[in-house]
């Protein structure tokens, strides 16, 4: 199937056809949940491009081209394909060049840059840097950066400059050691990290990293305020540390501790007609009662079990409470 089409031309600002300018068209794929795919076309001597394949949906179209700012439209395609020739004019414009450095200036590798006008995310290479083709002077770009040990920024960056150097101050880092001399995978250990006001309310949470060679829960890139560290190891009930106060680019070492075993709930499973044990049942403790309100996410890895031959399970490393 050759798809649909788009065509048109890029001319500047006198009018003259631009050759060998890139055209990106960008197609989004909504029921497979938003897939996005691209197709890239170069301009002929009399700067007219056209290109197939496409699918039906929104299509944002690009046009580049070397000393001058990109432009792009939207183009919204049906399955009659009937959409007319588009038309760009791009003015005078450069590459931006931005690099993410800490606060002493070292380059910072692999950062998520996010464009939040098209919402585009963007990684740094080995050298901290990126480029934004086409920009034109006199704009601004509206950025959020994350990166490793980061403490999360966000802002906007001039185009003014060919280069722009933009610092970023390194995060807050918590580490707590876990008295266990079991090897524990990191997807058997929940994680996560709050931050809270004044008052003891919580503001933020995220999650943290488990190690499990040094037995060590990490959380770094912190902005400065008051932490504390949440973990669940398998059968161990739901630890807390205490509460952090930490400053831009702190790094505190906690107590080390030692999970407590938690409490337990074994049972039997059986057959509703027969009466007879079923082996194989998944059963789960679900924290709280069913008119509770829980946070998105707040139920990944439940404590869970299966029964045996006999339909019998034991449930362990559960809190104090109610349980489903």
């Amino acid at each position: 199937d050759p798809g649909l089409r788009i065509a048109g031309r890029v001319l500047d600002t006198e009018g003259l056809p631009i050759a060998r300018a890139l055209v990106t068209k960008e197609g989004t794929i909504e029921s497979l949940n938003g897939f996005r795919y691209e197709q890239e076309v170069r301009t002929d001597a009399d700067g007219r491009f056209a290109v197939t394949g496409l699918l039906a949906g929104e299509v944002l179209v690009k046009a580049c081209a070397a000393g001058r700012a990109c432009e792009e439209a939207t183009v919204e395609l049906d399955a009659g394909g009937n959409t007319k020739p588009l038309g760009f004019e791009l003015g005078l414009g450069h590459d931006l060049r931005l690099v993410v450095q800490d606060e002493l200036g070292r380059p910072v590798a692999g950062a998520t840059v996010v464009d939040t006008r098209i919402f585009r995310k963007f990684r740094t290479d080995d050298d901290g840097a990126l480029v934004f083709p086409g920009v034109r002077p006199g704009r601004v770009l509206e950025l959020k950066v994350f990166g490793a040990g980061l403490t999360p920024w966000e802002g906007t960056v001039a185009t003014d400059d060919t280069i722009t150097a933009l610092r970023i101050p390194r995060g807050g880092i918590i580490e707590w050691p876990i008295l266990t001399s079991r090897e524990i995978a990191d997807a058997e250990v929940v994680t996560s990290w709050s931050r809270y006001n004044t008052r003891g309310r919580e503001l933020e949470t995220g999650e943290a990293t488990w190690d499990a060679e040094y037995r060590l829960i990490r959380a770094d890139g912190l902005t400065a305020g008051t932490h504390r560290l949440k973990v669940r190891l398998p059968g161990a009930a739901t630890m807390l540390s205490e509460m952090v106060e930490l400053g831009p680019g702190d790094h505190v070492q906690l107590p080390a501790a030692v999970p407590e075993r938690g409490l337990a709930i074994s049972g039997r499973v059986l057959d509703g007609g027969t009466y007879r044990p079923v082996a194989g049942a998944r059963v789960s403790c679900e924290p709280g009662s069913p008119h509770q309100f829980r946070k998105p996410g707040e139920l990944r890895r439940l404590p869970t079990a299966s029964t045996d031959a006999d339909g019998v399970f034991f449930l362990e490393g559960l809190d104090p409470g109610l349980c489903r």
